[in-house]
């Protein structure tokens, strides 16, 4: 059937990124832990999984679209979710740092950003605006997010060389990003 080979050949696409990063990474001695993931299920595991092993004073840097406004997403907004959030973030002395699109939607959401105790945003360069993704850098953990419609997938990886190199990467965006 077409399902069937569609995740065939995402599971083929997968294995070929595995591939690769196991090879960018075999030169700093220590091997990756890598996790793939499908659907808001998965996501939510990842995320609270790098929540959870977020070292003390940790500093979360997130690139980010407009998925979080969406329906599906609004259990973010919850009690139970935020409260469990909320709470590792205090107990590890947790800041963040977000860059998100620079669209009216987001911009509109200014009061809430404002409102919300160590975060700093920034808006993307036009130019960098991202589209159904979201790269989450916690520690030496690192999260890469596709959020296509029917097609949610990612991958989680826990190595501090490739934390490192993403977290430069965040850094150049960062720099040429506008301030909130």
């Amino acid at each position: 059937s077409d399902e069937k080979r569609l995740l065939e050949k995402k599971q083929t696409a997968l294995l070929g990124l595995e591939r690769k990063i196991a090879a960018l990474t075999r030169s700093a001695g220590q091997a990756p832990r890598m996790t793939y993931f499908e659907g808001a299920a998965g996501l939510k595991k990842i995320y609270l999984s790098m929540m959870r092993d977020a070292p003390k004073g940790a500093v979360r840097l997130f690139l980010r679209d407009e998925f979080v406004w969406r329906k599906e997403w609004e259990f973010i907004f919850k009690d139970e979710w935020r409260g469990t959030i909320q709470r590792w973030k205090k107990e590890k002395g947790m800041k963040t740092r977000l860059l998100i699109n620079p669209s009216a939607l987001e911009k509109s959401k200014k009061k809430f950003y404002d409102g919300q105790k160590d975060l700093t945003v920034r808006y993307l360069a036009r130019e960098a605006a991202v589209g159904d993704f979201a790269l989450y850098i916690v520690g030496e953990s690192v999260a890469i997010m596709s959020f296509q419609k029917n097609d949610m997938a990612g991958v989680h990886i826990v190595q501090r060389n490739m934390a490192e190199n993403m977290t430069r990467i965040f850094e150049e965006l960062w720099s040429a990003a506008a301030k909130k």
